[in-house]
């Protein structure tokens, strides 16, 4: 009787002790998965982050170049004001600037006619109109 109480204290025993050695394996094993699963999360997160970064510059690069492009136009714009009106074409016509002048396309008969005339804005007498050059300051 005494011996098979033993064997039979010593089979819970070993059976509890296998029990928690399998606990302490899966427990191990979850925290294993823990922290490979924080570890993807970190690498999703930086390379996120790095596709951000990339966006935002891409983005800064296209509004430098679209700054570039007007500023080019602009500067294209005002080179050409001072060439677009030649003298033949400024020459009065019967007291009228011709109409296809680039200068005075959108400007209504009067605003043409004020040019080569006397007085204020325009050509002619008096300080004369011009925006460039010089003699800007005596026009004023």
């Amino acid at each position: 009787m005494g011996r098979r109480k033993e064997k039979k204290e010593e089979e819970e025993e070993e059976k509890k002790k296998k029990e928690e050695e399998e606990k302490k394996e899966e427990e191990e094993e979850k925290e294993e998965e823990k922290k490979k699963n924080e570890e993807e999360e970190e690498k999703e997160k930086k390379e996120e982050e790095k596709e951000e970064k990339k966006k935002k510059e891409e983005e800064e690069e296209e509004r430098r170049r679209k700054r570039k492009r007007r500023r080019k136009r602009r500067r294209r714009r005002r080179r050409r004001k001072g060439r677009d009106l030649l003298d033949h074409e400024a020459k009065l016509i019967k007291g009228q600037l011709s109409m296809n002048t680039r200068r005075l396309r959108g400007k209504t008969w009067s605003q043409r006619r004020r040019r080569g005339r006397g007085g204020g804005g325009g050509g002619g007498g008096g300080r004369g109109g011009g925006g460039r050059g010089r003699k800007r300051s005596r026009r004023r």
